[in-house]
């Protein structure tokens, strides 16, 4: 057994040499190390119980971030909103930054920028689980690093979107974006141009990307969506923020609900009608619209949907995430 002495200086090299919470370890350790073995006391067929390392205060062990901007877009609210902006490419958006618009000076010769933001809709101070079940998986869990969820340990995301245009005003810059699944006042933490060279595996070379099944075989699905006859009239493109023309948002209204997979849970409330939304006014208040006992309803832009969904029988793959679901519009009534 080590003398006093000894410990001491094995105490005080460590403490010096290593990190705050590793040396914390070991100035347990030898404390334990140094006790009278003659002390009748110790149950020696238990190792030490040890208090948690405190984690250090340091500032290298935090981070602060401030947003360069937000976006604005046809998302109000993050349920429904796609999974990738990719699968909806006539959804539409747009930044405004904080920086004086120099900031984006040649950024206008590229067509695709990275948008680096928050998750500023996820339940505030939920417990992120190591394992979750995709909805593509009907159930089965993989880790939630192996996957796309928004629910993270640090609720950052990122999206690939198409540039459009840039608008500057004031000296400030909004970049026009398409392809989106950024929900309404997402703060962005940076943008960076979308580079292939770098940013796509196999560019140049033979070396191709490989990824699990379950993703392929996902993204082939779309659920069917047919229009009521009549439930297009009531939209007008005067009361349109995002769409110049009707038929771009209608286009928008069938990619989005054509590629809306859900949870387990959330897939048997939208069966059964049971999923509304709350309508958002371009102010960002609550609007209240009359519910249809048995219909769903999700705004896009300044427009609340009505819809049903009816399960897909015999469709084994899209049955926990309603991926194969029949949906049909019946109404669309201006927020």
């Amino acid at each position: 057994m080590p003398s006093s002495s000894t410990t001491s200086l094995l105490t005080l090299t460590l403490f010096l040499t290593l990190s705050p919470t590793t040396a914390y370890f070991f100035r347990r350790l030898s404390s334990f190390l140094a006790r009278d073995p003659s002390n009748k006391s110790i149950d020696k067929s238990d190792p030490p119980q040890l208090s948690p390392v405190p984690s250090p205060t340091t500032a290298s062990n935090s981070i602060q971030i401030t947003p360069i901007g937000h976006i604005s877009s046809i998302y109000p609210l993050c349920v429904g909103t796609p999974r990738q902006g990719s699968l909806s490419p006539s959804s539409r958006a747009s930044l405004t930054l904080s920086p004086d618009s120099a900031c984006i000076s040649g950024l206008s010769s590229f067509t695709h920028v990275w948008i680096l933001f928050h998750f500023h809709l996820n339940t505030s101070g939920r417990r992120v689980r190591s394992k979750i079940s995709p909805p593509s998986l009907g159930g089965k869990k993989v880790g939630v690093l192996s996957t796309r969820s928004p629910h993270r340990y640090n609720d950052i995301g990122f999206s690939l979107v198409r540039l459009e245009s840039i608008q500057i005003k004031k000296n400030v810059a909004t970049l026009k974006l398409t392809g989106v699944d950024l929900c309404d006042g997402t703060p962005v933490i940076d943008v960076k141009p979308y580079v292939p060279h770098y940013d796509s595996v196999g560019y140049g070379s033979d070396e191709v990307a490989e990824v699990p099944g379950w993703i392929n075989e996902g993204l082939k699905l779309r659920r069917k969506v047919v229009f009521k006859e009549g439930c297009k009239d009531k939209v007008t493109m005067k009361r349109l923020k995002f769409y110049d023309e009707t038929s771009d948002f209608f286009e928008a209204v069938e990619e989005i609900l054509s590629v809306d997979v859900r949870s387990k849970y959330h897939t048997k409330k939208a069966r059964s009608g049971k999923s509304s939304q709350p309508a958002v006014s371009s102010t960002g208040s609550r609007v209240d619209l009359e519910e249809v006992e048995g219909v769903c309803r999700q705004q896009i832009d300044s427009v609340m949907v009505y819809f049903k969904c009816e399960r897909n029988v015999g469709k084994e793959w899209g049955e926990g995430s309603g991926a194969e679901d029949f949906i049909e519009v019946i109404d669309m009534v201006h927020v």
